[in-house]
């Protein structure tokens, strides 16, 4: 037998070995005199040997901090290829171990300038650079004389550095003492300033990092030459930087666009650079397209540019009514103010323009603010007289006669005077004609649900994507009900669990692998995890204690009974099916969207029941009485015999049920007999609703789970832990949507769009369940109106207009419930402006009628208050825009009073517009 062969000691030069010594005793700076004397062959076997310290150095204990260092240095120094040495130097376990730059040099030294350029060029461009890495830049290419990098992160850290070295050398001598330390100073004195500053007009988001200016700054402040802007315009000044680069730069960089951040640096500088008319003139083209296009900030500054231009005779008319259009057509009011009154003194300064001037004030007839329409009208009465009569000018006042058709109403009849030409300006928004219908979505809670899938495949695709929906926490899709799903794959997981277990575990056996969770007993025990502890059954993993858990989590709010509730239905089903006692199907199960179940339909689940000879589970027939759909009183004694006739236990407690008839609706006083049930705590912005005496259940109902929900809830805190499936809440107890609403409103809606998690699509559920909608309903969809996300909102219109479409919708509710949002104090959680952004939504999507009973109802309390809102004008312009629409016969109380009153702000012009709309009818 012979002996394998040992592996062959690694020989090295004695250099070399002077080189590990320095390594192992962390010296650095002992490190470029032994490495000189070594060649490429003697550093490459070296570079195998440092390699095997640096693992050993990161498994020993203690303070290895000079080891690396000394080991980074000579790592660096053994690379044949500047590729190489650059990714050694830059390993994230070495680069924050520091050595003398100069020792960098010396050890790289044998390399050449050029090889050492090379280098240098990929550690500036590395996108991982900081300041230490680009100090060790910046001194190893000043002591090789290689060339300045230009790359992005070596220009970021340049400009990182100068700003760090006016914040640490305070002061400097001069001949009348101490001086503070400028940023000009520190960039006059940087051989790298002409090199790398005309690089932050090529760099993304650069202007962001380099700081701008508050808006309102003073000229003082623009040119200090502490800041960015006033050190890179004095060293123009001064020559160093070369003027006309940055002027081009900056006006690149605006009309180029970029994050929000970015402008304010580039037009400080560009302020500060104090362009001369000439070269503005030269950039004619450039501040249209900023006053046009830009952020409102550099909007602003190019108006007032092109203003400068034309006081200096350097614009001509024509060019300004080329422009003028695009900066109209902005939503600012700011900037479409400023640039109607340059038009306005153009006009007043060249009359005879006004053929060319006054059809671009034609843009800002068609502004969604009537206040800026009535401007612009004021502009055109004061300027219509000059308007030539030529036949060559006709087409001016054609296409001012054609814009005027977006006036409202009251403004298109004072155009059409001064233009002497009425017939052209028919109404665009003929009045809707009495009885009209309106665009409301349909009601789809009658649809029956459907039948679950039959195949073991075609479920488990169903039951994965829920799965992998719960496990990413993925929002439903916009539509989709996924408690309806939810139950709909439960009742077929317990169907083919009755009918071939193996053949759906052989199917469900793949997602083990996805969601580790279905293979772990304990976690399962203690945590439902939906859908997966009946998963878990069929698999196997659970054994009938691990089925019935742990008594559930502790009840902390009104959500968790919900949640409790369903919790009981899946424990109950995973331990039939692991005892080997499966149900053949859920009683539970809805029949149709709305959540209900025919008694027709649970009747004949019995009769299978008792055919099967199988016994009943207690909770799934709790919930299916709590979904029970009443009958009407010529139908319940008919039924009541023959769920009596059924043979089972559970049909004399349904034929009781129905006998008994619906249940009455919960009552809404405060209290629960002898004890008041305290109001939810009071937190700005998450308030809750008042807490219901209780949900009327049947007295039928034996589970201690859903027994629970008709026991007086606790008060909703202004935050729950508890988990969030609003459309579980609202199929738990179907027909009772107010109570639920009053329990969990605050749930439903919260401050902001990351509120408790919520989903877009809950209001929406709310609105399609059936049942009495009350004040807690309408203060639901009323929070909702005025919510911060987009989508939020969005479904906050949907869920009232679904309401109008059941006939549920009460105008005086929701009125009441959005007077109380209004208020000041509520305005930390609800913001009016997006309340009437979104009640302008529903009436554009053809709801005018309804929008009109709300806002009806709701202005006169407002047009009342000595101080109303701010956002009352925006009211006003949705009632005016109903109103024209929709010519209603009533207007509201103290309307003509507020209208009447002296003023112009917006609220007064949209009063006296909604006066004239309702004078018209």
């Amino acid at each position: 037998m012979t002996r394998a062969a040992a592996p062959r000691a690694t020989v090295l030069p004695p250099a070399a070995h002077a080189v590990l010594a320095a390594v192992d005793t962390g010296r650095p700076a002992d490190v470029p005199a032994p490495l000189a004397e070594l060649g490429d062959a003697g550093r490459r076997t070296l570079l195998e040997v440092l390699g095997q310290r640096r693992r050993a150095f990161h498994e020993q204990p203690g303070d290895r901090r000079p080891h690396l260092s000394a080991l980074r240095l000579a790592g660096a120094g053994c690379h044949r290829g500047p590729a190489g040495c650059a990714q050694w130097l830059m390993a994230s376990d070495l680069r924050r171990h520091r050595f003398n730059p100069a020792d960098l040099a010396a050890v790289l030294a044998p390399r050449g300038p050029r090889w050492a350029g090379e280098l240098i060029e990929r550690l500036g461009d590395h996108p991982g650079l900081l300041l230490p890495d680009y100090r060790m830049i910046e001194a190893l290419q000043r002591e090789t004389g290689a060339p300045v990098p230009l790359g992005e992160p070596f220009v970021r850290m340049w400009a990182l550095a100068v700003t760090e070295r006016t914040r640490h050398v305070p002061r400097r001598r001069t001949r009348t003492g101490l001086a503070p330390v400028t940023r000009l100073d520190v960039l006059r004195e940087d051989p790298y300033t002409p090199l790398l500053a005309p690089r932050f007009f090529e760099i993304d988001r650069m202007g962001g990092e380099l700081g701008g200016l508050p808006a309102g700054a003073t000229p003082e402040e623009i040119r200090d030459p502490r800041q960015w802007p006033g050190a890179l315009a004095a060293l123009a000044r001064e020559g160093l930087l070369d003027r006309r680069a940055l002027l081009e730069g900056c006006c690149s960089v605006l009309v180029r666009g970029g994050r929000a951040d970015d402008p304010g640096f580039f037009l400080a500088l560009l302020t500060a650079l104090e362009p001369t008319d000439q070269e503005l003139e030269f950039r004619t083209g450039d501040w249209a397209v900023l006053a046009a296009d830009a952020p409102s900030a550099v909007a602003a500054w190019a108006q007032g540019t092109l203003r400068r231009l034309w006081e200096a005779d350097r614009l001509s008319a024509a060019t300004l009514a080329q422009l003028s259009p695009a900066v109209l057509f902005r939503t600012e009011k700011k900037v479409v103010r400023a640039q109607l009154s340059l038009l306005d003194r153009a006009l007043r300064q060249r009359p005879e323009q006004a053929g060319l001037l006054l059809p671009a004030v034609a843009e800002a007839f068609a502004h969604p603010d009537i206040t800026l329409q009535e401007r612009a009208v004021r502009l055109l009465a004061r300027h219509a007289r000059r308007l030539p009569g030529a036949a060559g000018q006709e087409r001016a006042r054609q296409r001012l006669t054609e814009a005027a058709a977006g006036l409202t109403p009251m403004l298109r009849a004072r155009a059409a005077e001064l233009l002497g030409e009425p017939e052209l300006l028919p109404d665009p928004r003929p009045a809707a004609p009495a009885g009209t219908a309106e665009a409301l979505p349909p009601y789809r809670g009658q649809e029956p649900l459907g039948a679950p899938p039959a195949e073991p495949a075609t479920l488990a695709a169903e039951v994965a994507a829920m799965l992998a929906e719960t496990a990413s926490a993925r929002r439903p899709a916009a539509g989709s009900q996924p408690a309806l799903d939810f139950e709909r794959a439960l009742d077929g997981l317990i169907r083919l669990a009755h009918r071939d277990r193996t053949a759906l575990a052989g199917a469900l056996q793949p997602l083990a692998g996805h969601h580790p969770v279905l293979r772990d007993a304990k976690v399962l025990r203690e945590d439902t995890c939906r859908l997966g502890v009946v998963v878990a059954a069929v698999l196997g993993t659970l054994g009938p204690a691990d089925a019935l858990g742990d008594g559930g989590a502790a009840v902390r709010c009104a959500a968790d009974r919900f949640r409790a509730a369903l919790d009981a239905r899946l424990r109950e089903a995973a331990h039939r099916i692991v005892t080997g006692d499966p149900l053949p199907l859920l009683l539970a199960t809805p029949g149709s969207r709305d959540g209900l179940l025919a008694p027709g339909e649970l009747i004949r689940r019995l009769a299978e029941y008792a055919r099967l000879g199988v016994r009943p589970a207690a909770a799934d027939f709790d919930q299916a009485l709590l979904r029970l759909r009443h009958p009407g009183p010529e139908e319940r004694a008919g039924l009541a015999a023959r769920a009596g006739a059924a043979g089972l236990p559970e049909g004399d407690r349904l034929a009781a049920c129905l006998a008994a008839g619906p249940p009455r609706p919960p009552s809404p006083s405060p209290h629960s007999g002898d004890h008041p049930v305290p109001p939810p705590p009071v937190i700005p912005g998450r308030q809750g609703h008042p807490a219901m005496a209780g949900l009327a259940v049947p007295g039928q109902v034996r589970t201690p789970e859903f027994r629970a929900l008709a026991e007086p809830f606790p008060a909703v805190p202004g935050w729950c832990p508890g988990s969030h499936p609003a459309g579980h809440w609202l199929l738990a107890v179907p027909g009772q949507r107010e109570a639920v609403a009053g329990q969990l409103g605050a749930l439903l809606v919260g401050e902001n769009a990351a509120d408790w998690g919520r989903s877009p699509e809950d209001l929406p559920l709310l609105a399609e369940a059936p049942g009495p909608a009350g004040a807690a309903v309408h203060d639901c969809l009323a929070r909702g109106l005025g919510s911060a996300g987009d989508a939020h909102r969005a479904a906050a219109v949907d869920a009232l207009l679904t309401l109008a479409a059941q006939r549920r919708l009460d105008a005086g509710l929701m009125a009441r419930s959005l007077a109380r949002l209004l208020r000041p104090e509520a305005a930390l959680a609800h913001r009016p402006v997006r309340t009437a952004a979104a009640l302008a939504m529903a009436a554009e999507s053809g709801a005018h009628r309804t929008v009109w009973a709300v806002l009806a109802e709701l202005l006169p309390g407002l047009l009342a208050e000595a101080r109303p809102p701010r956002v009352l004008g925006d009211l006003l312009a949705v009632a005016a825009d109903c109103a024209e629409r929709i010519r209603p016969g009533t207007e509201p109380a103290g309307l003509a009073e507020y209208a009447a009153r002296r003023g112009g702000s917006r609220a007064r012009t949209e009063a006296r517009r909604l006066a004239a709309a309702l004078a018209a009818r």
